[in-house]
């Protein structure tokens, strides 16, 4: 990082002829020590989820930070952080839509993830509609999320306002910054020894547990996850949470619900623990869907593929590699 930064202000003084060469990029890089090699990232396993929890609960500074419902709402539902501190009421149906399976039906609590709030130089904190096309999605939220979002929920509230709101300058209800989740999270990691955690980390622990459910395929787990491609974790994530359990049970210290995967036909709900490529077609809950390229176009992207192949990308049939 410090190189990267170093050599970027000397290549700009070498373009306003300060200097005459970029010395940065003479320099040796600077190698690990033999045998030392940084550790992967990963999820939490079982056993530190609950420690954290357990934790976070007793801690004042976590309690007055409110880590305890920040760190369920992320473990529960896979968000980012700034989807997190951009989830307004008017985004939650605790009450759950009716959603269909081929042997009954029930209500599913869900989220809208619509928006991501990121900071901006010069404009301060600034709302947009989500990281990618991708990113705009609705999941499914496990019943202990529920509970905990009730709990704090007002009826006189206003649905505009955030769930996780911060205090503004008037004294309203405002989006709270990402990077002040960041820091209280810095502030009480190292106490309940786990000096590795980041925010992000909820979200690794989220895509562990969904890794382990065998009933979605890699697409229905992209789509909860709000990515372009489902990132396995299995080398880094998975491979060290050896104590994760089974994602129908989702985190072992509350009672959840399996993910569901909302799909819409017509005018009617189905949830269903495969992805029919019928049903996808017939319109996905989530944004933006519909006739897109295959996996094989991901990396060149859609106008690539079709140059490279001459032809319209099928949604369906990924090409050859």
């Amino acid at each position: 990082m410090v190189r990267a930064v170093v050599g970027g202000i000397m290549q700009q003084a070498v373009l306003h002829q300060a200097v005459v060469s970029n010395p940065v990029r003479d320099l040796e890089r600077i190698e690990s020590p033999k045998g030392h090699r940084k550790a992967p990232p990963r999820g939490l396993t079982a056993e530190e989820r609950r420690r954290l929890l357990e934790f976070v609960d007793t801690d004042k500074s976590a309690v007055r930070a409110d880590l305890p419902a920040v760190i369920r709402f992320a473990l529960g539902s896979g968000l980012r952080v700034g989807e997190i501190c951009a989830v307004r009421w008017m985004d939650l149906d605790l009450d759950g839509l009716p959603v269909v399976s081929e042997t009954d039906m029930r209500l599913v609590p869900v989220v809208a993830v619509r928006q991501n709030v990121y900071p901006v130089n010069g404009k301060g904190l600034v709302v947009h509609g989500g990281k990618t096309s991708t990113a705009l999605r609705i999941v499914p939220l496990p019943q202990f999320v529920v509970t905990q979002l009730r709990a704090r929920h007002h009826a006189d509230g206003d649905p505009t306002w955030p769930v996780f709101a911060s205090a503004g300058r008037d004294g309203r209800p405002t989006y709270r910054w990402p990077s002040n989740v960041r820091r209280s999270v810095r502030a009480v990691r190292e106490k309940a020894n786990l000096d590795w955690m980041t925010p992000h980390t909820w979200r690794r622990t989220y895509a562990t547990i969904l890794d382990d459910e065998k009933s979605l395929t890699d697409r229905a787990k992209a789509d909860l996850m709000g990515q372009a491609k489902f990132l396995r974790t299995r080398t880094s994530a998975a491979a060290s949470c050896t104590q994760t359990q089974p994602s129908t049970s989702m985190p072992p210290y509350a009672e959840a619900s399996s993910p569901a995967w909302l799909i819409r036909s017509g005018d009617r709900w189905c949830v269903t623990g495969a992805e029919p490529v019928r049903q996808r077609s017939a319109g996905l809950v989530r944004a933006g869907s519909g006739r897109r390229p295959g996996p094989g176009c991901a990396r060149l992207g859609y106008r690539g593929a079709r140059r490279r192949h001459g032809r319209q990308c099928p949604s369906r049939t990924p090409h050859p590699r």
